[in-house]
């Protein structure tokens, strides 16, 4: 049944009945929904949230996904993260993704980087991606 559940009702979802949802029950849950999801119902999927799931939050969703989920990410995953949803990274997630991760970000991602990310990122950051930062 949560595959039928769209943008209209994932409001309606609470964070502790989206936590009590079991983990072979989550892969079901449209793009619509995850679209349509805060941050808090993001977090209550905890670490039980697919890469696939992932690329299809909102930049108001992708705040609540853990740096134990971005860090498991393959790297055609994290690629597939819009630029919009890369600019919206809180700094705790972005102090805490792993130097591959940072380092397969694509030039278009690095470029959406905002100057406070690039900051807490800057060491982590290849010599070949300094080129494509727009904030420096």
């Amino acid at each position: 049944q949560l595959g039928l559940i769209g943008s209209a009702q994932a409001s309606g979802l609470t964070a502790t009945a989206l936590g009590n949802v079991s983990t072979s029950n989550l892969p079901s849950l449209s793009n619509a929904a995850l679209g349509a999801f805060t941050s808090v119902q993001v977090a209550a999927l905890g670490t039980n949230i697919t890469s696939t799931q992932i690329t299809a939050l909102s930049a108001a969703g992708i705040t609540g996904v853990s740096t134990t989920s971005l860090n498991g990410l393959s790297t055609a995953d994290i690629q597939a993260i819009s630029t919009k949803d890369i600019a919206a990274l809180t700094a705790t997630q972005v102090g805490g993704l792993g130097t591959a991760q940072v380092q397969n970000l694509t030039s278009f991602q690095v470029a959406a980087l905002t100057y406070s990310q690039v900051a807490t990122l800057i060491s982590e950051i290849a010599t070949s991606q300094i080129q494509y930062l727009s904030v420096v």
